[in-house]
């Protein structure tokens, strides 16, 4: 009998990709998780797997529709750069009105409250609402109200949310932690126009920012856990950067190739054991 496991995937841009490749991994050498908890487009990719959505669906969704055809440029006055509404449809295109507690397995979609700057697990919401909420970059996109917070995208408290997972054991996908000796600059030239409306910032200092923020940031979430919960941790070396949509598939193959390695590591093997003992034909 397969002991129980969260899958943990976290903030990345356009390295969220990885999390397929990490998602093709396990639904061949594991089951499905008995809990998905993602951050941001991770959170999108747990979402998925928690409906029920194998990784050939994902990966058909990934190569039909281009990346840059998600968003919305319409300049929002007050509260955001990017309304949003082709994400929005996007999402509904998947979900549709399906709430967090109908899923096949428990799904736990991070948020975080800007006011109060915590981090707010959501698992009782409408899918598309509660990932509204954990996407919504300050200042790019506009924060989702509710009658108690002010939410923004979860990646700002809890990029890589492990805390909130439930289950002692933990798969966990983070986007970042593999390329923390070298910071990638590359930028995606397709992204032209978002970077047009963004003030004529230097983007390879936005994106090394992001990067020394981000790995910071799950840093402190993996310390915060390191003695409760065992932890296997895959981290993709992605040489792509986090604005490159158009190397997705690169980057996906990143994500597989990743846990491959990882795979005959002996912590790995150590963890899958502990997992399942039925299983032990594929790591052996």
């Amino acid at each position: 009998m397969t002991r129980p496991y969260s899958l943990v995937l976290g903030w990345g841009a356009a390295r969220w990709f990885s999390h397929l490749g990490v998602w093709s991994w396990a639904e061949w050498v594991l089951w499905l998780p008995h809990e998905c908890v993602g951050t941001s487009m991770g959170a999108v990719v747990a979402a998925a797997i928690a409906c029920g959505m194998n990784y050939v669906t994902m990966r058909q969704i990934a190569d039909k529709r281009a990346p840059k055809r998600f968003f919305s440029l319409d300049v929002v006055a007050k509260n955001g750069l990017i309304a949003g509404k082709k994400i929005q449809q996007f999402l509904t295109s998947l979900f549709g009105q399906r709430k967090i507690e109908d899923c096949r397995c428990d799904l736990c979609i991070v948020a975080t409250d800007i006011d109060r700057g915590v981090a707010v697990p959501l698992r009782q919401w409408p899918i598309v609402d509660a990932l509204m909420a954990s996407i919504a970059i300050p200042g790019i996109f506009e924060p989702i109200h509710t009658q108690h917070y002010r939410l923004v995208d979860g990646g700002m408290t809890a990029n890589l949310p492990v805390q909130f997972a439930r289950c002692p054991r933990i798969l966990a996908s983070s986007c970042f932690l593999g390329n923390q000796a070298k910071v990638i600059t590359v930028v995606d030239t397709r992204w032209d126009q978002v970077k047009a409306k963004m003030f004529g910032i230097n983007h390879t200092v936005l994106a090394k920012s992001l990067d020394l923020f981000f790995i910071a940031n799950e840093k402190l979430s993996l310390v915060e856990c390191e003695h409760t919960k065992q932890i296997l941790l895959i981290k993709p070396r992605i040489d792509q950067g986090i604005f490159s949509f158009g190397e997705y598939a690169m980057i996906i193959d990143a994500g597989f190739w990743a846990c491959a390695a990882v795979q005959e590591t002996h912590p790995a093997k150590k963890w899958l054991r502990t997992l399942c003992a039925a299983q032990l034909w594929a790591i052996v």
